[in-house]
């Protein structure tokens, strides 16, 4: 079982990243052929997914969301998202199994500024906020130290950069690499803290998403 469970993280491991190689060789490709956007953009909506590796998790994880933005001007985007993080796996001292499981669930703003290149293709930085509600699965042997499973929202800020193509008329294509800085600023026992050591959140992610414009 223990064999099949990691065979099955690998393999969505495996597809996140294929989705995410393959998104940033179409922007590539359609960035040479793309349809300008129109002026008339007010802003657009849609989905996106990636893959997002904590610093000290032993894993990675994919993640799926929405988002809409609003195109206060040309050159300058509001997008607020929301997110769902599969789980993150935290080995607890020296013992590998089991461990730690922390799912995240992010509401954020972020501020978008274009900077507009022949053809539809336009780089963006990005930068931002958000509330992270962090959700801790403990193994069953930790209840004897009076840790029970919880939410904890925490604030943390995030920077990065990517590229949005047009790839019809009203419908666009971006992709985008950020680092986000998290700290839980959760409360551990003595006890516990030696077993589980430092819990760090902060994490790199690649997002692709797809949008309708409106």
């Amino acid at each position: 079982m223990k064999h099949l469970t990691k065979v099955w993280k690998q393999s969505m491991k495996d597809r996140t990243w294929t989705c995410a190689s393959g998104a940033a060789a179409a922007i590539c490709i359609a960035g040479m052929s793309a349809t300008p956007a129109s002026s008339e953009t007010q802003g657009e909506y849609g989905v996106h997914l990636g893959y997002s590796k904590a610093a000290k998790a032993e894993d990675g994880d994919f993640l799926v969301g929405g988002h809409l933005e609003a195109r206060l001007a040309p050159a300058l985007g509001i997008q607020v998202a929301v997110d769902y993080h599969s789980t993150d796996e935290y080995a607890l001292g020296e013992v590998a199994d089991p461990a730690l499981q922390v799912r995240t669930i992010p509401i954020t703003v972020s501020a978008r500024a274009y900077l507009p290149v022949v053809g539809g293709f336009s780089p963006f930085l990005v930068a931002g906020g958000g509330w992270h509600n962090v959700i801790y699965d403990y193994p069953d042997r930790f209840e004897a130290l009076g840790v029970d499973d919880e939410t904890v929202s925490t604030f943390g800020w995030h920077l990065g950069l990517g590229g949005r193509v047009q790839i019809a008329d009203r419908v666009a294509f971006y992709g985008e690499g950020r680092y986000t800085f998290v700290d839980p600023s959760k409360e551990l026992g003595d006890d516990v803290r030696d077993e589980i050591g430092e819990l760090d959140y902060d994490r790199s992610q690649i997002i692709t998403g797809l949008s309708l414009e409106f």
